[in-house]
């Protein structure tokens, strides 16, 4: 079976939408080639885990800023890639990528950079220097890598501009229609208009808040949001509310599990995407991945009037867009579904079908697959010895001295970084990440260089500028 690793600048698994096209991936995967991730960690998750038939090794970044956090991740990815000869390497981001792309003489694998994460796709950093340093990087993984993949046909018609038709495939993100459905819910009192996905700068937030603030001029309203709420943004978020007079239509609803997701939606009379990139200035931007979980969810939608957005959602076919920026426009499409139950039924009824039609992720996967079958085809199926797994395929203790010392005897995978291989036979000390673990001891960090022993470690939300494993999208 071929090896293939993955690198992804993100926590996983956590409730941010890195996470969870990534997971996406995996199911495609894991059955068909031998796959290691390096993922960065947080405090509740180990450092090897077996994950969907994969092997998770998740690296300490430290809590610096964001530029010594991507240095921290690369000596990781170095590092792996002296230990182990892979067939594939898949990085879904500049950050991970650029330590793979220097060695590109080097490595007899085969390369594919995913732009899931790309400076010309997310809001820029805090400091214009990381900004422009992550988009050298890029620059230079676009150049090198034997494919990119993409997410929309905007970013491929700005690729082939560039030059780099050739090794351009376009992997269009999906939406897990098992688990994103509509159900019945009772009718919200007063009707409720939902945001789901991170609250932060850039991210059209005030721009809904004022929009409300109309809103709730003509027709009683509540605003639902839901999110994890980037650091630093607490403080600003409260202000505005207060500022608004929105105290009393406001309803936090605090971060939401993934799976949880659905249910939160149908409790929504309309729901918003108040923001996305502008295809000129964030050419390989994909569209709010929350717009097509709201459709699939058979919920009327309003959204910008943005190339990527277009897409996925026709202006009064699926839903409703509105001019990016405009509060009245906006504050005009949501009083608009708010007084026409025929319209809202009709929008939530063509998304619906539209999505579950276009954008399943099952569809995603094949996309990938192909990819993949042009650089490294998998093997034919072939019964294995031995019982089945369970069908979680998570051990229920993954990070107990028994289970981490399996990985190192498991003769079907590659070797460890040389950090993890020590931490793994050596540490016998009970894991504090685990509920039932003994009291007293600490639980060891990888020695890759980005954090000292006993520092705090990164939580799952934005550190600086960018983050890992944050919600949203």
């Amino acid at each position: 079976m071929q090896r293939v690793l993955v690198v992804a600048f993100s926590v996983v698994p956590s409730p941010g939408r890195q996470s969870v096209g990534l997971v996406n991936h995996l199911k495609a995967l894991a059955p068909r080639y031998a796959v290691d991730v390096v993922t960065v960690k947080s405090p509740d998750l180990p450092y090897v885990d077996r994950f969907m038939k994969t092997r998770m090794l998740r690296v300490p970044c430290g809590t610096g800023g964001l530029l010594e956090q991507v240095e921290a991740f690369r000596r990781a990815v170095r590092r792996q890639l002296d230990g182990v000869d892979y067939d594939v390497v898949h990085f879904r981001c500049p950050w991970g990528g650029r330590p793979v792309c220097e060695r590109k003489g080097e490595l007899q694998a085969r390369t594919i950079f995913e732009v899931a994460r790309s400076p010309e796709g997310e809001a820029p950093a805090s400091d214009p220097a990381v900004t422009q340093a992550l988009k050298r990087d890029e620059a230079f993984c676009l150049e090198r890598a034997d494919r990119i993949v993409v997410p929309t046909q905007a970013a491929v018609a700005y690729l082939k501009r560039r030059g780099l038709s050739r090794k351009v495939a376009l992997v269009p993100p999906g939406v897990d229609v098992d688990l994103f459905d509509w159900e019945d819910a009772p009718e919200a009192q007063p009707p409720r208009i939902l945001f789901a996905g991170r609250l932060g700068p850039a991210r059209g937030v005030r721009l809904l808040l004022e929009a409300v603030k109309e809103v709730v001029k003509q027709e009683k309203v509540e605003l639902g949001l839901a999110g994890l709420v980037d650091p630093g943004f607490e403080a600003s978020l409260d202000e505005a509310i207060a500022h608004l007079g929105l105290t009393d239509v406001v309803k936090r609803l605090g971060a939401v599990e993934h799976g949880d997701l659905p249910r939160v939606i149908a409790s929504a009379t309309v729901c918003v995407a108040p923001h996305a990139p502008d295809s000129h200035d964030r050419p390989l931007a994909a569209f709010p991945s929350k717009v097509i979980e709201y459709l699939a969810c058979r919920r009327a939608t309003v959204a910008p009037r943005r190339v990527a957005v277009a897409e996925v959602l026709r202006d009064g076919e699926h839903g409703l867009l509105f001019t990016p920026g405009d509060v009245r426009d906006l504050a005009d499409k949501i009083l608009t579904l708010l007084r026409n139950p025929e319209m809202r039924g009709r929008l939530a009824e063509a998304g619906y079908r539209a999505v579950r039609e276009a954008r399943p992720a099952s569809a995603t996967r094949r996309a990938l697959l192909e990819v993949y079958t042009r650089l490294a085809p998998p093997e034919a199926w072939s019964p294995q010895s031995g019982a089945p797994g369970p069908s979680t395929e998570i051990p229920s203790s993954p990070d107990t001295t028994t289970a981490r010392r399996s990985f190192l005897g498991d003769s079907g995978s590659a070797p460890l970084m040389p950090e993890l291989e020590d931490l793994l036979v050596e540490d016998s000390r009970p894991d504090q990440t685990r509920p039932d673990a003994v009291t007293g001891g600490e639980d060891t960090p990888l020695g890759t260089g980005g954090a000292a022993p006993g520092a705090p470690e990164p939580p799952p939300g934005t550190p600086t500028g960018s983050a890992p494993g944050s919600t949203g999208g």
